[in-house]
C-alpha cells in the first residue's frame, strides 16, 4: 500500500459507509484491501475462497460509500482487470458524532460475531496456542473503574497493539507469519457501579 494512504485515518461517518459495514462479507473484504496495495476481484475471491462473481455487488457498494477505490488495470489474459484498494490505511466507527448509532451498533455487533466466529475456529485449529509468549488464542472480558491516567495507558496500550498488527498485515509479503484475528471493544458502562444496582 502507498505509504500516504497508509498512513490515512478515515471515520466512516456517512450512513451509507455505515451500513456498508453493516456485512460480515464487506467487513472481510476490507481487512483484506488494507493489508495489500491493490486487488482485482479475482485475487480477492481467492483469498477469500469465495466466486468472483458473489463479490462484484459488495465491492460496488463499498467503491460507492468511498471505501474503495479503483487504482488501476492490468492485462489478464485477453482482457483488463480493475484493481481496487482501500481509500485509507484504517478505518474507524463512529463515536459521539455518529449520525446514526443504531448502524454503528450493528456494524460494531458484526464485527464481534466475526470475532466469536474466527475464535471459535481458532479453538478446532491444530497451530492454536493459549500459552507463551506467542501465544495466537485468546478471549477474556473485563471490567473496572479506572482513573483518567489508567484510561490513558490503556489507550496507548491497544494503539500501539493496533499499530503492530496493522505494520505486519502490511507487509504481505512475508508469508512466515501467522494470520491472526483481533477484535477489539471499549465502552464505558454507564450505569453500573461494580455489579450494584444504583
Amino acid at each position: 500500500m502507498d505509504s500516504a494512504r497508509q498512513s490515512t485515518s478515515v471515520t466512516l461517518s456517512r450512513p451509507e459507509q455505515q451500513k456498508a459495514l453493516v456485512s460480515p462479507v464487506r467487513q472481510e473484504m476490507l481487512g483484506h484491501f488494507c493489508t495489500r496495495e491493490a486487488l482485482s476481484i479475482a485475487e480477492l475471491a481467492r483469498l477469500m475462497g469465495r466466486p468472483a462473481t458473489a463479490l462484484y455487488y459488495h465491492v460496488g457498494l463499498l467503491e460507492r460509500s468511498g471505501i474503495l477505490q479503483r487504482v488501476g488495470e492490468r492485462p489478464s489474459g485477453k482482457r483488463m482487470e480493475t484493481l481496487f484498494a482501500a481509500a485509507a490505511g484504517k478505518f474507524e466507527m463512529p463515536g459521539l458524532e455518529a449520525t446514526d448509532t443504531e448502524d454503528t451498533v450493528r456494524a460494531v455487533r458484526t464485527a464481534a460475531r466475526m470475532g466469536v466466529r474466527d475464535f471459535g475456529a481458532g479453538l478446532r485449529s491444530p497451530t492454536a496456542r493459549d500459552e507463551g509468549p506467542t501465544r495466537n488464542l485468546l478471549a477474556f472480558r473485563m471490567q473496572g473503574r479506572v482513573r483518567e491516567d489508567q484510561l490513558e495507558r490503556v489507550n496507548a496500550l491497544i494503539d500501539e497493539l493496533l499499530a503492530v498488527v496493522a505494520e505486519a498485515a502490511a507487509d504481505c509479503s512475508d508469508e512466515t507469519g501467522e494470520f491472526v484475528s483481533l477484535t477489539t471493544i471499549l465502552a464505558p458502562l454507564k450505569g453500573r457501579r461494580n455489579g450494584e444496582n444504583e
